[in-house]
């Protein structure tokens, strides 16, 4: 099996068509910027909220149409004074297909900012 060039509507896996198109749909926005301090331990520079709507129509044995969406909370921070950023958050997805709320935790480094 091999993987898929189309991202599916987050909040799935496992999924397998033979014909996909996807649609996905993202907005974010800052909230807020505390600049929260603590020396050589921690800083938070900015809060950012976004929402999102996926979109996906398949076609395996029968056609298929899957849509997610939710919303997302992250902050942007530094540990121990090092220079790459860390984006912690949460996001909320809706799943149509299934009818309920899945939560996922997001973590990200950007170490691009090190060059």
């Amino acid at each position: 099996r091999f993987s898929s060039i189309a991202t599916f509507p987050r909040g799935y896996e496992n999924l397998s068509f033979q014909e996909v198109a996807t649609f996905k749909s993202d907005y974010v926005f800052p909230l807020a910027y505390p600049e929260w301090n603590w020396p050589t331990v921690f800083y938070l520079k900015r809060l950012k909220g976004g929402i999102f709507v996926d979109y996906l129509h398949g076609n395996m044995l029968e056609t298929t149409d899957l849509i997610s969406a939710g919303l997302e909370i992250q902050g942007e921070m530094y540990f121990f004074n090092l220079p790459a950023p860390v984006d912690l958050g949460v996001r909320l997805i809706y799943r149509e297909a299934y009818r309920d709320w899945v939560p996922e935790l997001l973590l990200g480094l950007n170490i691009s900012s090190l060059y």
